[in-house]
């Protein structure tokens, strides 16, 4: 059974929802998204620095104990067009907490100013960054929730054909995997679902810009 915590948080999370408009214009709805993830603070015992990782802005999540220089490598949600650091910075700095890792949250390039691949490039970039800085792939794990679990895989899935060293592993948390939303959990879980519905992946226009939707880099 779910947790009380664990109830509250799906409560709020369906009452931001609702304040949210698909259709609104761009900065709109980014406005929506970071006053709804400022909402939920982080752990005070961690430390925030900004980074630029190879031309790609983001920012280093520090807790006070680490292992073995273990990376996080963060990529966050918000459709490709919304989303950044300080709407993700509690829920890496959580992980981050839990796994005694850093965690390199990163401000990819947004759709729609910056469409596919875009996105794709600023997460391998910050990966050989990462190895560049002297980070074994052993010690890197990529991350990512919905769109940045979609990206994380898309990354490997590019490094791979690249013949570039991969990490450890990859964590992804609710990925996006189908661009064109034609698997049946789309239908099947639409009400447990607290976020999203079949119709709200019309966001992903944006990141996709005209490109087929089942090439496996999207």
């Amino acid at each position: 059974m779910p947790s009380l915590q664990s109830r509250l948080l799906r409560s709020f999370v369906r009452m931001q929802r609702r304040s949210m408009d698909f259709n609104a214009p761009v900065a709109a709805q980014r406005a929506a998204f970071e006053k709804a993830g400022r909402m939920i603070k982080p752990p005070r015992n961690i430390r925030v620095r900004a980074v630029i990782a190879g031309g790609v802005l983001g920012e280093w999540i520090e807790p006070p104990h680490t292992q073995n220089g273990a990376v996080i490598l963060y990529l966050h949600g918000g459709g490709f067009m919304m989303g950044s650091p300080d709407t993700h910075r509690a829920l890496a700095a959580r992980i981050a907490l839990a796994s005694h890792a850093r965690a390199l949250v990163l401000d990819y390039r947004l759709a729609p100013e910056y469409p596919f691949p875009a996105a794709l490039e600023d997460a391998v970039t910050a990966y050989r960054w990462l190895l560049a800085q002297g980070t074994t792939p052993e010690q890197i794990v990529f991350a990512g929730d919905s769109a940045g679990g979609g990206l994380a895989l898309a990354a490997l899935h590019y490094l791979g054909d690249a013949g570039d060293p991969l990490s450890a592993g990859v964590v992804c948390l609710s990925p996006l995997t189908d661009m064109e939303g034609t698997g049946e959990s789309v239908v099947t879980r639409a009400q447990a679902d607290p976020i999203l519905t079949f119709d709200d992946i019309v966001v992903l226009k944006h990141y996709m810009a005209g490109n087929d939707p089942r090439l496996p880099l999207l």
